[in-house]
């Protein structure tokens, strides 16, 4: 679903990720007067290319598509022949890095377990049920530690566009609560000195 908004004259789009359509629209006004918050705000070919990251992400775990090179083939095929604005060359080199690299977007970016495994593969924690009535809609597996979650490998800005595909993965919900916003490498200094201050260094 899309809402539209205008901003000096110019269409933008809300969908899932806040998506300027125009290419030449950059500076003509900050993203918190197109949409709120800005965080997110992204070009049309980065909102795209994301998709695609995510959408690889989950094929060969929780859809057990297993020949991710087609697909892969096939989305490229789409990219090249899209009839959005031609100026713009996709695949950038930004996705064709990451899709060498196919097999790391099936990890979870932070714990480096499989997105469809349990949480750095330990074992399963047990929830204490809670009663909801029948008609009530329950999100509760969406709580669960292994649940998928969008996560930004650094932290977003507002004064630059980095949701993007070198940045947005999917991982367990339980490391992208960890991070807190921080990126990769704070959140795993901060997680070497818990280790060591709790003596639970392991040699």
């Amino acid at each position: 679903m899309e809402t539209e908004n205008t901003c000096n004259g110019r269409r933008t789009y809300r969908s899932c990720m806040v998506v300027r359509r125009d290419v030449h629209f950059q500076g003509a006004c900050s993203m918190n007067d197109v949409h709120d918050p800005g965080l997110e705000s992204t070009e049309w070919w980065h909102a795209l290319e994301s998709f695609v990251v995510l959408g690889i992400s989950i094929a060969g775990t929780l859809y057990s598509v297993e020949n991710i090179e087609n697909l892969i083939g096939s989305i490229i095929s789409l990219l090249k022949n899209r009839d959005i604005d031609k100026r713009i060359d996709l695949p950038t080199d930004a996705l064709k890095r990451i899709l060498k690299d196919k097999e790391s977007l099936s990890l979870c970016p932070l714990c480096k377990s499989r997105l469809d495994s349990n949480v750095a593969n330990l074992p399963k924690r047990e929830r204490n049920s809670t009663w909801q009535p029948q008609w009530r809609t329950t999100k509760r597996a969406e709580g669960e530690d292994k649940s998928i979650q969008i996560i930004h490998l650094k932290p977003l800005i507002e004064s630059t566009v980095i949701h993007t595909a070198k940045n947005v993965r999917y991982g367990h919900r339980w490391c992208n609560v960890s991070m807190t916003d921080h990126s990769i490498d704070e959140t795993l200094d901060f997680m070497e000195h818990v280790v060591r201050v709790h003596g639970r260094c392991k040699k």
